[in-house]
């Protein structure tokens, strides 16, 4: 048992300075190996948390002020305002898609490209957030996008790619708030509901008169005229004339 527990502390030490430890006879002090692993764990950890304390003295001490970029010059300056920081995780970074393409703070680990930070084409935006070309350019500051060829057709105009979120914040800035688009969206579909309602009534209306005058042709085809027994001559004409007794039809007809 005590093989075991001297044979775990030679494996388990073997990452510490051993020159500090020399001469010490922990069996002296009336420890067992474990105990003996144990304090000098301790005395590591102490040490490494002094460390740690001293370093950002150390650091000011030597008129440096960078944060996390050591001395490649890639860091922040402590206290500098415009320092990036990303909006999702709150996270130091230095550089990141976003913030290339369209300006917004937020890390390459952080970006939700099926979410609000996708990429959404201007005609889109225009009908899903109600925009005018005037929002996207004339209000400050002019969102930012992506130029790209159409994908449908080369020969047709470039393709203009915004991020969503961004054109989401625009709505609300135009209609004023998160509450006043939906009310909007809801209006406009609600408008085309009922646009479509009287599209298919009116076709409706129209496949009945269809119906009705192809009845009344088919009755006509079918009608045999019934004449009345009084006939009408027309002097200037010389021609007599009956009339069908269920129907406008007029017969003429001339007596020799």
């Amino acid at each position: 048992m005590a093989r075991n527990a001297e044979s775990g502390t030679s494996a388990a030490t073997d990452d510490y300075d051993d020159n500090d430890w020399e001469g010490w006879n922990y069996e002296d002090e009336g420890m067992t190996s474990q105990e003996a692993l144990e304090e000098r764990s301790r005395e590591d950890e102490l040490e490494r948390l002094a460390g740690e304390q001293e370093a950002p003295s150390a650091t000011q001490n030597s008129g440096s002020d960078l944060i996390g970029g050591g001395g490649g010059g890639g860091g922040f300056f402590q206290g500098d305002e415009d320092a990036l920081i990303c909006e999702e995780c709150e996270r130091r970074f230095e550089d990141s898609w976003l913030l290339k393409q369209f300006t917004c703070k937020v890390c390459d680990e952080c970006r939700d490209r099926d979410g609000k930070h996708g990429l959404i084409t201007k005609t889109d935006a225009k009908q899903e957030y109600f925009l005018k070309d005037s929002d996207f350019t004339s209000r400050e500051p002019p969102l930012r996008c992506i130029v790209k060829k159409n994908p449908h057709n080369n020969n047709w105009g470039d393709m203009k790619l915004f991020l969503r979120c961004q054109i989401e914040d625009r709505a609300i800035e135009v209609w004023g708030s998160e509450e006043a688009v939906e009310a909007e969206r809801d209006r406009r579909t609600e408008q085309k509901v009922k646009s479509k309602k009287r599209t298919f009534d009116k076709m409706i209306k129209e496949l009945r008169m269809n119906a009705r005058s192809s009845l009344g042709k088919q009755v006509r085809l079918n009608h045999t005229h019934e004449f009345e027994e009084q006939e009408e001559y027309d002097e200037e004409r010389d021609v007599y004339s009956k009339k069908c007794k269920t129907c406008d039809h007029v017969n003429e007809y001339e007596k020799m």
